[in-house]
């Protein structure tokens, strides 16, 4: 008899891929899409430092841990070259971001959220989206 993980003496069966059950997702909107949010001075490091780490020798975690021992260690003048990185990627976002939220279909968007909250009975004022950021 195979038993198909429901039973208490063997291991839960591994699910493959796709979402949780019950977990819905959410419907992809069409038009613009919101700007990427900027990544910081420590996440631009370990990108440019993951390189050259080969995957087949150490573990992703093993990885991290070593890359953060060396962002601890650097010294504060190689830190500031990716601390203004930092700073374009904000004001990239945030060029991208005033963009984004002039657009029609953001506009569209917002329209439908203020309609569906008003029929729910929110406010429909509430202006806040999932967009919100540094202005």
């Amino acid at each position: 008899v195979t038993c198909t993980g429901g039973c208490s003496q063997c291991p839960p069966v591994k699910r493959r891929g796709g979402w949780p059950k019950g977990r819905k997702r959410k419907p992809e909107i069409p038009g613009a899409k919101p700007p990427k949010a900027p990544q910081t001075a420590y996440v631009l490091f370990l990108a440019d430092r993951r390189k050259f780490y080969d995957p087949r020798e150490y573990t992703f975690g093993e990885i991290t841990k070593r890359v953060a021992m060396e962002w601890n260690s650097l010294p504060q003048t190689q830190r500031d070259v990716y601390e203004r990185r930092c700073e374009q990627e904000k004001n990239r976002y945030r060029n991208e971001l005033q963009a984004y939220r002039q657009s029609h279909d953001f506009q569209l968007i917002m329209r439908k959220k203020r309609l569906k909250r008003a029929l729910s009975g929110g406010n429909p004022e509430d202006s806040s989206d999932c967009t919100d950021g540094p202005e």
